[in-house]
């Protein structure tokens, strides 16, 4: 059956629809609804880290006012690509936070990469609650990068003050998962960065594979995943030698993108000496 509404009831229906889009923001904020073209359409501004593949790995780097993750072993450079994530904040004239859950935060090796230490606020802090309570209120003053170092070693405060030796089965996870929501709230403008670990996890099957902590609330906010090994083999100058190590090779490979063209992957090489990054 054909419609009997004319052009004119049909305009007359957008412009209602705009009139309650327009009745809304006022009840919720001028920021709230608005057509594709209001919020900057697909345009992403983005955060290079100053590795020509990475970058591009990346779709030009990270995405600003999203949630990030950087996981993998030990040494294998998250939390330089963290600091070159600061770097280049900085010299963009932007404020940046870094909370240092793991208290292994030095300034020196953060000096060394182009960090101005005199700027970069740092946070210790380890309670899960408070880490994320303390980075919902620092995102209301709009800094460039906010980095939580890292995720592994968060811990929930009944799990702290308990003296007993029960198991908060997922505690943790369920407190995360919590904080994650205040972040998405108060987040318009900052990149988040958080750094995790892998675990060993065993199967039903009795084979082993890895998974990162935290649960998985933290895995689907993230816009981006990225994985990070460290190459078996060390870099060195001359013959393979313990006193010849100048640096290694990480591995990446890009798990998650939702704003650019996921699975990719590559690698770069650190030189410990400089310091400085090869390609």
């Amino acid at each position: 059956m054909a419609s009997s509404k004319t052009t004119q009831e049909i305009l007359n229906e957008k412009t209602s629809l705009k009139r309650v889009a327009a009745e809304l923001n006022k009840l919720l904020g001028g920021d709230t609804i608005g057509t594709v073209a209001k919020f900057g359409g697909n345009k992403i501004s983005r955060l290079p880290l100053g590795i020509a593949k990475l970058d591009e790995a990346l779709g030009g780097g990270l995405p600003m006012g999203r949630m990030v993750e950087f996981y993998g072993e030990r040494s294998s450079g998250k939390s330089l690509l963290a600091l070159l994530a600061i770097k280049e904040a900085q010299t963009r004239g932007l404020e940046c936070v870094y909370i240092d859950a793991e208290k292994s935060f030095d300034p020196e090796w953060a000096k060394a990469w182009g960090i101005d230490i005199e700027k970069l606020l740092v946070v210790e802090l380890n309670v899960t609650e408070e880490v994320f309570d303390v980075s919902a209120k620092l995102l209301q003053a709009k800094p460039g990068v906010l980095v939580i170092d890292s995720i592994a070693v968060l811990a929930p405060k009944k799990e702290l003050e308990d003296k007993s030796e029960s198991q908060n089965i997922a505690l943790n996870a369920r407190q995360i998962s919590k904080g994650l929501k205040k972040l998405l709230a108060h987040n318009t403008e900052t990149l988040i960065i958080f750094i995790n670990q892998v675990r060993t996890n065993v199967t039903a099957m009795g084979a082993f594979g890895y998974k990162t902590t935290g649960g998985l609330a933290l895995e689907y906010a993230d816009s981006i995943k990225l994985q990070l090994k460290k190459d078996k083999d060390p870099i060195y100058d001359g013959a393979k030698k313990p006193e010849n190590i100048i640096g290694q090779k990480a591995l990446y490979r890009v798990d998650k993108n939702k704003t650019s063209q996921p699975e990719k992957i590559g690698s770069f090489k650190l030189i410990y000496e400089g310091p400085k990054i090869k390609e």
